[in-house]
């Protein structure tokens, strides 16, 4: 006799499968689990994020190397490093570089280094995983989460935008 299956969705169908179905879901459901990987698969493109179809098991995660005192070009025409950078930024919000690039999480500290995720993929046009090698932090999606952060206070709060403004004056060439 064949062992009848409940649909798997967690919310609590009660559709009984039959003996065919290898997906564990009733077909309602199975659309729906794949109209949403797709919208994940849209939203992660448009936002250049790699989202693999198959996650696969034991793969080892090679460590990001870390960039020393690389010199990049703004996209102002100014050779400006990396270190440099951190510095202005550092001694408009009165924290050291060596505060800003430890694991500390409290405001005084994370909004500064969330600036600088900010003005490396803005003005330096770095990668996320370039940044995050920069600023010593494991996970692109760390800067991801930061420069996110940034973009919505400053569609919100204009004395950021002066801010920033002023920080960018201090290694802008003036042109």
């Amino acid at each position: 006799m064949a062992v009848k299956r409940r649909c798997g969705w967690p919310v609590g169908c009660t559709t009984i499968l039959s003996s065919y179905n290898k997906t564990g879901l009733c077909g309602a459901h199975q659309k729906e689990k794949e109209e949403r990987l797709g919208r994940v698969k849209d939203r992660a493109f448009l936002n250049h994020i790699y989202v693999p179809t198959k996650w696969s098991k034991g793969s080892k995660k090679q460590p990001i190397p870390r960039l020393q005192n690389t010199s990049v070009t703004p996209s102002h025409s100014t050779k400006v490093t990396v270190d440099e950078l951190l510095k202005i930024i550092c001694d408009s919000y009165g924290v050291t570089v060596e505060e800003l690039l430890t694991h500390r999480r409290y405001q005084g500290v994370a909004f500064p280094r969330q600036v600088a995720m900010y003005l490396l993929r803005v003005d330096f046009q770095m990668s996320f995983s370039e940044i995050a090698a920069c600023i010593k932090r494991q996970h692109h999606t760390t800067v991801l989460y930061g420069f996110r952060q940034i973009q919505g206070l400053m569609a919100r709060d204009p004395r950021l935008i002066k801010d920033i403004e002023s920080i960018r004056s201090k290694y802008k060439s003036p042109a």
